[in-house]
């Protein structure tokens, strides 16, 4: 693969951060200076011990799509609990969307999503989670570009790459307990009718952004994670790089 005489220690790949997370996601970081990975989920880590996510399995295929929207756009279309009942309707028969409750700290944000447990129990059988757990899931976000929504029996992972302002990549996975190829593929399918339905919403919002128009009120209780995690963004765009971020021994 390489000719003779290549010198590996200066051509080869640049070393970077690496966590193998609950013996099943693996996590890279270029920076020698940001935090460890458990201090940069610190908000999630103990909710995610719990699940056992170890034990799940990838399903059998991703989702891999380029869309015309800024990356940003999507991360706030993410962190907003207002459009679920709008953009989502499909599923206002299975949810109590009236009583998401909304939590943001650190570089994480959570929307809690109970279910209407008579029709949608999400237990999938599992009695060792706390009651919460087990009577919703969560529409959680690693800033800046993650979106992991875990259940008790299931895990979706929609991780959206800038490619350009007005392009973004969404790379989609799901890793669940016990589901057949034909229960993976309607599930998968539902995933990628959502991520149309919050890509179209976005795009049309970004004709809105453009517009002179168009002003951007005070965020409400229900947008306070997206509130959040645009100030994120504010403050890292502020703030330079260390003169050695990318420096030094990989820890």
């Amino acid at each position: 693969m390489y000719p003779d005489g290549l010198d590996k220690e200066r051509y080869g790949l640049v070393p970077i951060r690496v966590e193998v997370a609950w013996d099943k996601l693996v996590f890279g970081c270029l920076s020698r200076k940001a935090p460890s990975f458990r201090e940069w989920i610190a908000p999630l880590a103990d909710r995610y011990d719990r699940y056992g996510i170890g034990r799940f399995t990838r399903y059998h295929r991703d989702l891999d799509r380029v869309y015309p929207i800024n990356w940003k756009a999507f991360a706030e279309n993410s962190n907003d609990d207002y459009h679920v009942r709008f953009v989502h309707r499909r599923l206002n028969d299975r949810r109590r969307s009236l009583d998401t409750i909304v939590r943001f700290a650190g570089r994480t944000c959570s929307g809690y999503k109970p279910h209407k447990l008579e029709v949608d129990d999400p237990s999938g059988g599992r009695r060792d989670l706390p009651e919460e757990d087990l009577k919703g899931h969560y529409a959680d976000f690693i800033y800046p570009n993650l979106t992991p929504l875990p259940y008790p029996t299931q895990l979706i992972m929609v991780r959206a790459d800038p490619i350009a302002p007005d392009r973004t990549r969404l790379f989609s996975r799901i890793y669940g307990l016990d589901k057949t190829i034909e229960e993976q593929d309607a599930e998968l399918d539902s995933l990628e009718q959502t991520n149309r339905e919050d890509t179209d919403m976005v795009t049309e919002l970004m004709r809105n952004l453009r517009s002179p128009f168009y002003r951007v009120g005070p965020p409400t209780t229900w947008e306070g994670r997206a509130a959040h995690i645009m100030k994120l963004v504010r403050e890292d765009v502020a703030t330079p790089l260390a003169p050695d971020e990318f420096d030094g021994p990989v820890n």
